[in-house]
């Protein structure tokens, strides 16, 4: 069965390795268990804000609860492994945490801002040291650049911030927090600063960086072996890029990019506005009252409302991600740039495999161990949950 699928899928394959149509394929899944929200119970499942997840190899998954700055290990049955710092022994150790990775020696590692290093956590949650990291240079992690995960050879790969340069670089920090690029991505996502006067008495300024509505976002992960998979274009391509910076081969198919018409761009608008209609932010200042604050925080919301910028064109890949077996797993997104669509599924050789249909099993947060797969959503009260489940098969639908 499994043999004459993959006979299938390689005959609709052109000679140039790209696909004319989709084959279509299932996902079967079952529930592991699910953490946290209000009717958990559980004191140490009411998240914040989860800003990272990662498995480790024995299959539990860790959590970055960055606003009550922990970590949460919870073991494959639900409960809970550990909390890093413990109950009771304060906050000294995580300041800023804004990322997480594990390793495949079990340890995990928190880049926190508030310390500019890499924290670093053993198997039973105690800190065992830090990694400071090269400061300079616009594409430094200090320059709120992004963790991605751990590299087979124990370099962690981060992206950095372009800083104004020709592009977005893609970094591997060794042990002792020395820097290199690894690849430098095509950026396009910065515009031109723009400055806004305020008019509320105070002489507020607002600056601000916004990318344009629609615009790629880069993508990257990493195969077992240590080749990196990376989106950095409105296109439908995957670069697969060797552990010395080389692009090997590129997975791409012969799909186009949805244009920007009016009606999305006015869809888009009205989505945002009610956004802002139904968040509520204050800003801080010296001598400002609390209604000052929030109706500087309204006018912020309203700005950036005002001076929103539009790509001509909708992504082709809307998201992407390597699962435990080194399969590649690409979401294409739907007409409207925000629905979801389809995702295709590359084996690691970078033969297709299938398509998913949209709503079938999406992309997950964090790929885990023997086809566990992490989701962050919110509850009835608002709270966010973990929802981990296992792939149990994945063939001709």
């Amino acid at each position: 069965m499994i043999v004459s699928f993959a006979l299938a899928a390689l005959a609709a394959c052109r000679d140039d390795g790209s696909l004319d149509s989709d084959v279509p394929i299932a996902a079967a899944a079952e529930e592991v268990f699910v953490a946290g929200g209000d009717a958990s119970g559980e004191e140490w499942a009411l998240f914040s804000r989860i800003s990272a997840l990662t498995f480790t190899m024995s299959g539990d998954l860790a959590l970055l609860d960055a606003r009550r700055k922990r970590i949460v290990v919870v073991a494959s049955d639900g409960s809970l492994r550990r909390e890093i710092p413990r109950p009771g022994e304060g906050l000294a150790d995580l300041e800023a945490p804004i990322s997480l990775v594990a390793t495949d020696d079990g340890r995990l590692l928190a880049w926190d801002l508030g310390h500019r290093a890499f924290l670093a956590f053993d198997t039973a949650g105690a800190m065992t040291g830090r990694i400071q990291v090269e400061s300079s240079g616009p594409g430094s992690l200090n320059g709120f650049g992004r963790v991605l995960r751990a590299l087979p050879d124990g370099r962690i790969l981060a992206t950095g911030r372009s800083g104004g340069g020709p592009g977005r670089p893609i970094e591997a920090y060794s042990s002792d927090g020395v820097r290199q690029t690894l690849y430098t991505a095509t950026d396009h996502a910065s515009r031109d600063e723009t400055q806004a006067d305020g008019d509320l008495g105070v002489g507020l300024q607002i600056g601000l960086r916004e990318p344009p509505e629609f615009a790629p976002s880069l993508l990257v992960d990493v195969l077992p072996d240590g080749r990196v998979a990376v989106v950095d274009s409105v296109g439908y391509r995957v670069k697969l890029i060797s552990v010395g910076g080389v692009v090997e081969g590129t997975l791409e198919r012969p799909i186009s990019p949805f244009d920007v018409t009016p009606e999305i761009r006015q869809a888009e608008r009205n989505r945002k506005a009610e956004v802002v209609q139904n968040r509520r932010i204050s800003v801080t200042g010296p001598g400002m009252s609390q209604e000052m604050r929030e109706a500087v925080g309204r006018q912020i919301l309203a700005t950036a409302l005002d001076r929103m910028t539009f790509a001509d064109q909708i992504p082709v890949v809307s998201a992407m991600a390597v699962d435990s077996e080194g399969r590649i797993w690409v979401a294409r997104s739907a007409s409207d740039g925000r629905s979801d669509g389809p995702t295709d599924v590359f084996g690691a050789d970078g033969r297709y495999v299938g398509t998913l249909p949209a709503n079938g099993v999406r992309i997950p947060v964090a790929f885990g161990p023997d086809g566990l797969m992490a989701y962050v959503e919110r509850d009835e009260s608002g709270l966010p949950i973990v929802r981990v489940v296992r792939l149990l098969e994945l063939g001709p639908s």
